[in-house]
């Protein structure tokens, strides 16, 4: 779209560091009840993207957040700024001119979505924009979907055959990554999913009988953590190193009482990926001691 040719794109943590330094022109901290500067920037970072991934009307919003997401936007644009939401809201609404959106159909002939079961309502609106009569529409994706809280909709790929008929599909069966033991266990578990795609899965590895595997289930995140840990000292206490075992948890919010149980026992750790750093006792001490000598009062994140 020619008149956004001039435009820069926002990286993943650029509107946020944007906002902070609007942040008393915007009037952005009455969305935290504790007028947080952060704590509101990411509440109404996390509603911008549900106002883009949805495609919601200006019309419909509350007028307080309408009147800051009005201000935002205006700043994006005095700068010359688009965020990823924006650039797929933009793009729906100008293959809304028919013209355009000839134009091109004209030269597009195969277009290929990976990971399709993770699209939200804005992007399957766009595919379907750009899917013209002579455009061929490839597809791939399964009913494991992970991006939930950005708006992706399983339904997506479930009923892509009935809203894109007629389709040919084409099923990968065969699991050449994990081990038997392992598939058969999730395979097991997938068919518990409702509303999935029909498929099972086959193992092509060798089996392996030095690998059990177990399933527990715990009332509550304390409980698991606890399990978890016994587990760990136990493997200790036969002779694994600490640094032979590793854990992998569904998302950074399960640090939390991992972290407390491996404290309390004094297991080393050492976290990889995204660990909330200033979130940590240590850096909270060391911010709240350059607050104390900069005479800056301490808030909580």
């Amino acid at each position: 779209m020619p008149r956004y040719e001039t435009y820069d794109v926002l990286e993943e943590n650029q509107p946020a560091a944007l906002i902070s330094r609007e942040a008393r022109r915007l009037d952005v901290r009455q969305f935290d009840r504790n007028s947080r500067l952060f704590a509101s920037i990411r509440l109404f970072l996390r509603s911008v993207e549900v106002v883009d991934n949805e495609l919601l009307d200006r019309d419909v919003l509350p007028d307080d957040f309408g009147a800051v997401l009005d201000a935002y936007h205006s700043t994006l644009q005095r700068c010359r700024l688009l965020t990823y939401g924006q650039q797929v809201r933009a793009a729906v609404t100008t293959l809304g001119d028919p013209d355009l959106a000839a134009r091109v159909h004209e030269s597009l002939r195969y277009l290929i979505v990976a990971e399709y079961q993770d699209i939200n309502p804005a992007q399957e609106q766009l595919f379907r924009l750009l899917t013209g009569p002579d455009t061929e529409l490839c597809v791939i994706g399964d009913d494991q979907v992970i991006y939930q809280w950005r708006g992706s909709d399983i339904t997506n790929i479930v009923t892509f055959t009935d809203r894109y008929a007629p389709v040919a599909t084409f099923s990968i069966t065969t699991n050449r990554r994990s081990r038997p033991e392992i598939v058969k266990t999730a395979d097991s578990f997938a068919k518990s999913i409702p509303d999935r795609l029909d498929k099972a899965m086959e193992p092509t590895r060798p089996r392996d009988g030095t690998a059990p595997r177990v399933v527990v289930w715990a009332d509550d995140k304390q409980a698991e953590a606890g399990w978890v840990m016994d587990l760990v000292l136990d493997l200790h206490d036969d002779g694994v190193p600490f640094r032979y075992i590793g854990i992998l948890v569904r998302s950074r919010a399960s640090y939390g009482r991992l972290l407390e149980q491996f404290n309390s026992f004094d297991v080393p750790v050492q976290i990889g990926g995204s660990t909330d750093l200033f979130d940590q006792p240590e850096a909270i001490d060391l911010c709240k001691t350059y607050c104390w000598l900069s005479g800056i009062e301490w808030r909580e994140p």
